[in-house]
């Protein structure tokens, strides 16, 4: 078999006589999912690619690499639909963590925090801007070239297409987890800013 290579399959149908709902037996021990068109490797790939590159950018590289034939469409859907699950399961974790309120481990003495915003074109010709959280851990100063120098190290990157507050609240979780990693004392408000 070719690269790119239609293959025709027959398969065997069946349908339940209780809710008329069809599957294919073998589904499941193929590891394809319900009312899928693509093996859970296959949209794990379409969702990783869309996250990294353009969805057709996405489309031509799984193409390239996998044979499997999918829409620019289909890789924006998927990838989309991931994003919004991985950012309600992250919001379910900040309001959990706002409701316990743990102290902050002691920890080092520096940390690096910088937020800035960078306008980004979306595909129908809107701006939009994407604010960026970067923590990371300060190091003791140095001298280079008979300059001081102070490097940063074991940075941690957070972005969101979002309003001010949404994306201070966002951002919640992703400090708590470096405190945890770093321990880092942090100031705690004890309202939102």
């Amino acid at each position: 078999m070719q690269h790119n290579q239609e293959v025709h399959l027959h398969r065997s149908y069946g349908t339940c006589p209780s809710c008329g709902e069809g599957f294919f037996p073998l589904d499941k021990e193929l590891g394809l999912l319900t009312h899928h068109a693509f093996t859970p490797v296959i949209e794990e790939g379409m969702v990783r690619l869309g996250s990294w590159m353009p969805f057709e950018k996405a489309r031509q590289q799984l193409v390239f690499f996998t044979g499997t034939l999918v829409g620019e469409a289909t890789v924006r859907r998927l990838s989309e639909v991931s994003g919004a699950a991985c950012q309600a399961a992250q919001m379910a974790q900040v309001v959990a963590l706002q409701k316990e309120m743990p102290a902050s481990p002691a920890g080092v003495s520096k940390a690096l925090m910088s937020v800035d915003g960078a306008f980004v074109q979306l595909t129908k010709g809107e701006w939009r801007e994407v604010k960026m959280l970067v923590l990371g851990e300060v190091e003791e100063g140095v001298m280079e070239g008979g300059e001081a120098v102070v490097h940063s190290r074991a940075l941690s990157y957070f972005s969101r297409m979002a309003g001010v507050r949404e994306f201070e609240e966002a951002v919640t979780l992703e400090i708590h987890q470096c405190q945890s990693i770093w321990k880092v004392q942090c100031y705690q408000p004890q309202r939102p800013l």
